[in-house]
């Protein structure tokens, strides 16, 4: 599929300019895409996926060595790759599953360590990065729970100073988004994040204020959680749902979430016309700072002097 959705991708943004190629890349896609070639995306978890299920659910023991623990991992980053061309197909930019360069260079190493980071939350989770967006996308699926969370985190906005103010800021971009199933996580320097309903902070944004009132926040995140029972353990229903969820947020939400930006600079009142800038003018203003700074005293000196 990967093939076939950068063919797509150069076909459908119009990349390819040269009449004969676009006639011989649509063949192309034409020919992979018919059913009688068996090029398909992923679309089923391993038999062991309702296998662990059931483990968890009865506190069975798992190891990092678990045969089908380690299957379904590795079905998972399938599944992320996989998600990843389904929404390079929809938005027509090439999404990817957002990785450390180890992880890049030695894809065993990224398997023990989402086996492990599993054993420790019971949490299959992933990172698309898709470009230009403001944040990238968060995907966190609870098997214990049987829940999909999907969210995108921004830096609160550094010029307004009140938690609400911040928290507006991000309810002003999501204001047509429908409350169900949608979450406000606030996160604070040195401590948990807190969180509220999308619909309890449309009521009252204050509530967010109360968990620390000497603080304000540092990053703000919309997620959207999604809770399945028997679809959940079905090997092609968890990927038909994920599938859907995912792509759903981002439409609704990750796609018209804007970064916060510094404002640009503006001309001081003080230099409002070219000749308060002029050599005249800087060397006039130089000579005025030199008298100044001659009649303070130097805070270092002062420090010395007073050292006991």
């Amino acid at each position: 599929m990967d093939i076939l959705t950068a063919a797509d991708l150069l076909l459908t943004n119009n990349q390819v300019e040269d009449h004969e190629q676009r006639i011989l890349l649509n063949e192309f896609r034409r020919f992979l895409s018919h059913d009688s070639t068996g090029v398909k995306g992923f679309d089923r978890m391993p038999s062991e996926w309702p296998e662990l299920i059931r483990d968890l659910g009865a506190g069975a023991h798992l190891t990092n060595q678990s045969e089908h623990l380690t299957k379904v991992i590795r079905a998972w980053h399938l599944e992320l790759q996989n998600l990843s061309l389904v929404l390079s197909r929809q938005i027509g930019v090439p999404a990817s599953v957002k990785l450390s360069r180890a992880e890049e260079r030695n894809p065993d190493d990224r398997l023990k360590n989402s086996c492990s980071d599993f054993l420790k939350n019971q949490c299959l989770t992933g990172v698309l990065f898709i470009p230009e967006a403001a944040a990238n996308i968060d995907v966190s699926v609870d098997v214990r729970a049987r829940t999909f969370s999907v969210g995108a985190k921004l830096d609160a906005p550094a010029d307004r100073k009140r938690t609400t103010s911040k928290i507006n800021w991000l309810l002003s971009q999501i204001k047509d988004v429908p409350p169900e199933n949608t979450f406000i996580r606030v996160h604070w320097p040195r401590r948990a994040y807190t969180q509220h309903t999308l619909a309890e902070l449309r009521q009252d944004v204050n509530i967010a204020a109360g968990a620390y009132s000497d603080l304000t926040p540092s990053a703000l995140e919309v997620v959207v959680v999604k809770h399945t029972d028997r679809r959940f353990t079905q090997v092609t229903g968890f990927v038909e749902d994920i599938e859907k969820i995912v792509p759903e947020f981002y439409g609704s939400i990750g796609s018209r979430l804007k970064a916060w930006q510094p404002p640009a600079p503006t001309i001081r009142p003080e230099r409002n016309d070219r000749s308060d800038v002029s050599r005249e003018a800087i060397s006039e203003d130089a000579e005025e700072t030199a008298a100044e700074l001659s009649n303070q005293p130097d805070p270092q000196t002062q420090k010395k002097k007073f050292w006991f």
